[in-house]
């Protein structure tokens, strides 16, 4: 084989280097796209879980208590017997603490104000600032 036959037959560094950054380009994106997808995807969730998922543990303690926890016994009330409860708690009634896909405690108040007879319970959001307005709170009244 003669030189100019190996040269014709090799990239230049130049054709490797907008190749890479084509495709370093291309990754960008895809990166950016998949991280708003990750959002909406954990926003999903966060709606179904407070609209459906969460209705187990809480049935399963007003089923053995008579009511739902109080807000200021919270969520907590379904790992552990409050210590202003009086009866018998047959509890716990969820394994792991009860967080949001952002790792925050969700919000909690009962007798709730949206329902009359369910309590209220919401996400703080991506933001995780817990304010009325606050634009990304995800609840369990609006669904």
């Amino acid at each position: 084989m003669t030189a100019s036959y190996r040269a014709a037959r090799a990239f230049t560094l130049l054709e490797i280097i907008i190749v890479v950054g084509l495709i370093a380009a291309l990754a960008g994106a895809l990166i950016v796209n998949l991280k708003d997808s990750d959002r909406a995807a954990k926003i999903k969730i966060e709606e179904n879980y407070l609209t459906s998922g969460i209705d187990v543990p809480l049935m399963n303690y007003r089923l053995s208590t008579g009511t739902y926890p109080t807000t200021s016994q919270g969520l907590a009330a379904l790992l552990q017997k409050p210590a202003d409860f009086r009866g018998k708690w047959r509890g716990p009634f969820t394994k792991h603490p009860l967080v949001d896909s952002w790792g925050s405690a969700y919000n909690y108040r009962f007798p709730g104000e949206h329902f009359e007879s369910q309590p209220d319970i919401w996400s703080s959001g991506p933001n995780r600032i817990n304010e009325d307005g606050a634009g990304d709170d995800i609840n369990n009244w609006d669904q």
